[in-house]
């Protein structure tokens, strides 16, 4: 999680209480949320002044269940390493100066892929090409909410 500190101005953060003091755990970061066994499970960055990438490395957390980075400044495409957290249920990227397609492996998250996934929302800025071929920004959600629940 230092990598994503880094590379995304850690210490300009609105709050970075915690972060790199590795004499405490890291459950107890600002915005960083663990389970009973204190595995990482939700990265909750939303409105805290993040600017740069987002790190592959962020692939690192497969245990992590929610990610939510909206609200910043994150720049860059959405890394494909995402898609190997196969726990992930939400992903909030929105509200950033992300560009290009969403990856296919993040995609293949979604409950509704075959094999099934667990994410159930997805919210980000992206650039894609729209149906006519051209360039502009969209603002893309996918629900996978199933209809039958």
């Amino acid at each position: 999680m230092a990598v994503l500190y880094y590379a995304t101005n850690g210490d300009c953060w609105v709050d970075n209480s915690g972060w790199l003091d590795f004499s405490q755990s890291e459950c107890d970061w600002f915005g960083v949320t663990c389970n009973d066994e204190n595995i990482v499970t939700k990265l909750g960055l939303n409105g805290n002044n993040l600017i740069g990438s987002i790190p592959t490395e962020i692939g690192l957390l497969k245990s992590l269940e929610e990610l939510w980075l909206f609200y910043n400044d994150l720049t860059g495409t959405i890394p494909s390493e995402i898609g190997s957290m196969v726990n992930l249920e939400s992903l909030y990227l929105n509200n950033n100066q992300l560009n290009g397609a969403i990856p296919s492996e993040v995609c293949a998250l979604r409950n509704d892929a075959d094999p099934p996934g667990q994410l159930v929302a997805l919210f980000a800025d992206c650039s894609n090409e729209d149906i006519d071929g051209r360039m502009e920004r969209v603002k893309k959600y996918i629900p996978v909410l199933d209809e039958t629940e």
